[in-house]
C-alpha cells in the first residue's frame, strides 16, 4: 500500500530526523577529533584560567552606599505617605507636592536599585579554575549545548 501524500507522518516515522541525527553525529565527531584536540583544549584551559584570574583580581564594588541611599529614601517616602494620610481636607493643596516628592524619591530608588543589581552582579563569586579533566567532563554536553542554542 502506498502512503497518501496528504497523510501526515509522525516524527518517529519520518526519515528527516534520522538524517539530522546522522549529520549531527558526524559534526560532533569532526569537532571533537579535529577542533578539540589536546593542544587546543590545553590552550583553552590556560586562556580560561587567565581570564578567571583577571576576574578574581578586579576590585569589588562597594554596595553599602547604594543600600544606605535606598533605605534613606524609603524612610523619606514613608514620612511623606504618613503626612498625606494625615492631611486635613483643608490642606488638600499640599497633597500634590507630597505626591511629586514621593514619585521623585521612588524614581531615585529605582535607579539606585538598578545600580545595586549591576554592582552585585559584578561582585558575584568567580568560578574555580578550570582543569583539563573538568573540561573533558563538559565536552559530552556539547550536543545539549548545541541543541539549546539551535532554533
Amino acid at each position: 500500500m502506498v502512503p497518501s501524500p496528504h497523510k501526515r507522518t509522525s516524527p518517529a516515522n519520518s526519515v528527516r530526523p534520522k538524517r539530522v541525527t546522522v549529520i549531527e553525529n558526524c559534526l560532533v565527531k569532526f569537532i571533537t577529533e579535529n577542533v578539540l584536540t589536546d593542544a587546543t583544549l590545553k590552550e583553552l584551559v590556560t586562556k580560561a584560567n587567565v581570564y578567571l584570574k583577571s576576574l578574581a583580581n578586579r576590585p569589588k564594588a562597594n554596595v553599602t552606599p547604594l543600600r544606605s541611599k535606598v533605605a534613606s529614601l524609603k524612610k523619606k517616602i514613608d514620612v511623606l505617605v504618613k503626612r498625606v494620610a494625615e492631611l486635613d481636607p483643608s490642606q488638600e493643596g499640599l497633597r500634590e507636592g507630597y505626591e511629586r516628592n514621593i514619585l521623585r524619591h521612588q524614581e531615585e530608588i529605582n535607579k539606585f536599585r538598578t545600580d545595586l543589581r549591576t554592582a552585585e552582579k559584578a561582585n558575584a563569586p568567580v568560578p574555580p579554575q578550570l582543569s583539563l579533566k573538568r573540561l573533558r567532563e563538559y565536552l559530552p554536553e556539547l550536543r545539549a549545548i548545541k541543541a539549546y542554542y539551535t532554533p
